[in-house]
């Protein structure tokens, strides 16, 4: 599992292991229709555990019996609760099967979309529309607000959480393959934190973003530049590649910030030499898909 620190002058940053469940053995889905549990694996990491479940469906209930739908299932608790002072960013889950087989669906559905707490997870599985009888596979996870984006290659698929918690996240996932060649054979998943209070972080976001809240601030008071980078964003297993930000008040020395997805630099008054007037603030953002510069007012008075 990853653990990388990052030193981000203003803001500390670290990537901590994530991926677990809830129990060994672990609570399974809610199953409706023809699914029959085929397999059940738990597998215990940092400390905590993950289930992953592989149902089949009826093979009389589809118009070829010669097919093997699988219905792949994972539970995890997967996000631990941020340390004191930090703030979890992204969340990002793993699920591969023992084939190049792609999926014909997915919960969540491949692509981004919102997603809010309470929110149950549902898979519907029915032979890609070829089944005389739909079953589906459901759950209650406790996702907080966000951006959720779910991508599916040959034999695997990734899903990852974008917003700003402190707490413990509940996450339940799940793919249709079509003749796969056993159960779920990998998965693991991380966790981002970011050193600052989460109603200090930007939004996520498909594109660059740099602003600065409070534009207008009072001295012995802390305005935020808040940046997003693209393409930056943490993967299962080793390896970030995060962004660079450049963030120089006027004419001042700028300071180097790392950027995995979002990150936040405080702008204390009394540190940067600010009094009562005007500045522009330079921001420059270095990406996998290009380089962005801004000049953003500050007030302080």
């Amino acid at each position: 599992m990853l653990i990388a620190a990052f030193a981000c002058a203003g803001a500390a940053a670290v990537a901590v292991p994530a991926l677990t469940a809830r129990k060994a053995g672990g609570d399974p889905p809610t199953v409706s229709g023809p699914l029959a549990l085929d397999d059940q694996r738990c597998f215990q990491k940092g400390g905590r555990f993950v289930c992953a479940f592989d149902y089949l469906l009826d093979r009389s209930a589809t118009d070829d019996p010669a097919d093997a739908w699988h219905a792949y299932w994972a539970s995890s608790q997967s996000a631990a609760p941020a340390r004191h002072g930090f703030c979890t960013t992204e969340v990002v889950e793993r699920l591969t099967w023992p084939s190049p087989t792609e999926p014909t669906r997915t919960f969540p559905a491949l692509g981004s979309s919102k997603a809010g707490p309470g929110v149950g997870a549902r898979l519907v599985v029915d032979a890609a529309g070829h089944a005389r009888t739909v079953a589906e596979l459901d759950q209650t996870p406790t996702w907080p607000a966000g951006l959720v984006t779910t991508t599916g290659t040959g034999g695997s698929m990734t899903v990852l959480w974008q917003g700003a918690t402190t707490r413990g996240m509940s996450l339940a996932f799940g793919a249709e393959v079509l003749n796969s060649t056993g159960p779920a054979d990998d998965f693991g998943g991380d966790q981002y934190e970011l050193g600052v209070p989460c109603a200090h972080v930007g939004p996520p976001g498909p594109g660059f973003l740099a602003r600065i809240r409070p534009a207008v601030s009072r001295r012995g008071h802390t305005a935020y530049v808040q940046v997003r980078i693209p393409g930056t964003h943490i993967q299962p297993g080793p390896n970030i590649k995060p962004g660079f930000a450049t963030i120089a008040i006027g004419g001042g020395r700028p300071t180097m910030l790392e950027v995995v997805g979002r990150a936040a630099l405080a702008l204390p008054a009394h540190r940067f030499g600010l009094y009562a007037g005007r500045y522009v603030v330079r921001v420059t953002l270095r990406g996998p898909t290009g380089t962005r510069h801004y000049r953003l007012p500050l007030r302080v008075h």
